[in-house]
């Protein structure tokens, strides 16, 4: 990749040779170009092509992390290689022209095609080189989101999950947050109360109950024991109808083991109450009693079939926080990973290639060189501007200058040889070297500038 980027270099930026003599200033120059831009895209851990007339004329060395090829095996092909199928390729491709004629970039999401077969979806950022799209010219690059999107849709999956367990339950079903307000309801709830689930969601569980004191007694007791508790209460309807109905309710927790809702169902028990009560007199006296004669082979049977679904849905929402878990422990570390890889990008940036831009520009230039280093200033920014709003790294306080001698530093060289490097007086060196420690925290500590310095890389 690095000779034949270094030669599209050459045809982009040709060195001044008006009296058949190159220059020392600007050939000293073009060469801190090539390592400006060989430097930027080394930083870059997404994938980048140079695409001309939809072919490949370089891309840097994160396209095999990201599409398995070796960037010597790409060089010089279509694009095409890159997609599923031929009508994928002719749409995305048509489309990314047109939209370039109109605008400088667009970012889109697209699917590919692996090196070993597989799907992989990537989020595209294309730009045009130039003002216009000349000769079909653009840079892409390519950031894999396969994992991110399949993130995504496993808690789309959770979210139909816990509407499907809501929807299929056949008793009233709520699921209370922790300050004891209804976050959600099933359709049998809408029934047995009156009021439709919009109703009934951000308002507080106890009101609908015709103890209200003993409704929020039994939630705070599941909520504070962290178990399943039984208790009887009277749901009041809406038309003032009284429901008696036997509550069971369960904690659901994060994966920190933190109670965040609270799942509770109701069981109609209207006739079973009817049928315990005996008749009394004047004097509490028992005078008779009345009861009802039936088959109890069905209800038996009922009775059991409504344990087991009880049984089924306690398993089913223990699997269901499971999962739960397990998806916000890898959306955790895809974060943590995320937040690794941008602040490498960031040190890289300001490391590595920006004392070379500073440098770049007190060098005798062409006009269309100077052009180009402002253009790549502008790019340096675009990818460097979505990570500094997240991240606050110890290399961003320093001045390229200190960036520079501290790389000089944690490469082992004395004082005295980067003043030699840097053409710089050695107590220049000694200044910035006493910056470097102020800026980073270490003033007045015994700890080795050197050995901070790689404990950071």
């Amino acid at each position: 990749m690095d000779k034949q980027f270094l030669g599209k270099i050459e045809e982009m930026f040709p060195l001044p040779d008006k009296s058949g003599k190159r220059e020392n200033v600007g050939e000293q120059g073009q060469n801190d170009l090539k390592a400006v831009t060989l430097s930027i895209m080394d930083s870059i851990p997404h994938a980048v092509f140079g695409l001309k007339d939809r072919r490949i004329i370089f891309a840097n060395h994160a396209v095999e992390s990201v599409f398995g090829w070796k960037t010597e095996e790409l060089i010089g092909k279509s694009i095409r290689v890159l997609y599923r199928s031929d009508e994928e390729y002719e749409e995305i491709a048509g489309y990314a022209h047109q939209a370039l004629e109109k605008q400088r970039t667009y970012i889109r999401e697209f699917h590919y095609r692996h090196k070993d077969g597989r799907d992989i979806v990537c989020l595209v950022s294309s730009s045009r080189v130039g003002k216009i799209l000349k000769d079909g010219m653009i840079v892409v690059t390519y950031s894999d989101i396969t994992e991110q999107k399949r993130a995504e849709e496993s808690l789309r999956l959770v979210d139909v999950y816990n509407r499907t367990l809501l929807e299929t339950c056949l008793d009233p079903l709520v699921v209370i947050d922790t300050a004891g307000k209804i976050s959600d309801v099933n359709a049998a709830t809408e029934k047995v109360t009156g009021y439709l689930r919009e109703e009934l969601i951000g308002t507080y569980f106890s009101n609908y109950f015709t103890d209200p004191e003993s409704a929020r007694a039994g939630y705070w007791k599941v909520f504070k024991e962290r178990t399943i508790y039984n208790y009887p209460l009277e749901i009041r309807h809406r038309d003032g109808r009284v429901t008696p109905v036997l509550y069971n309710a369960s904690v659901y927790r994060d994966e920190c083991d933190n109670v965040v809702s609270i799942f509770a169902v109701a069981r109609d028990i209207t006739e079973r109450k009817h049928m315990m009560e005996p008749t009394y007199d004047n004097g509490d006296e028992i005078i008779s009693t009345a009861g009802l004669t039936r088959k109890i082979t069905t209800c038996e049977w009922a009775e059991e079939e409504l344990k087991k679904r009880e049984r089924e849905m306690e398993a089913k929402s223990r699997d269901l926080e499971e999962a739960n878990i397990a998806l916000k422990v890898f959306l955790r570390q895809r974060e943590e990973d995320k937040s690794d890889l941008e602040e490498k990008v960031l040190s890289n940036v300001k490391e590595l290639i920006e004392p070379h831009v500073e440098k770049l520009k007190k060098t005798r230039l062409t006009v269309e060189q100077i052009a180009c280093v402002s253009s790549i200033e502008t790019h340096l920014k675009d990818i460097i501007a979505p990570f500094l709003r997240n991240l606050t790294s110890k290399y961003l306080c320093l001045t390229p200058r200190e960036i520079q001698i501290a790389n000089l530093i944690k490469e082992g060289k004395t004082s005295k040889e980067i003043a030699q490097l840097l053409h710089l007086s050695q107590g220049a060196i000694d200044f910035h070297r006493n910056n470097v420690r102020n800026k980073l925290g270490l003033k007045k500590k015994k700890t080795n500038l050197r050995s901070y310095l790689l404990s950071l890389s």
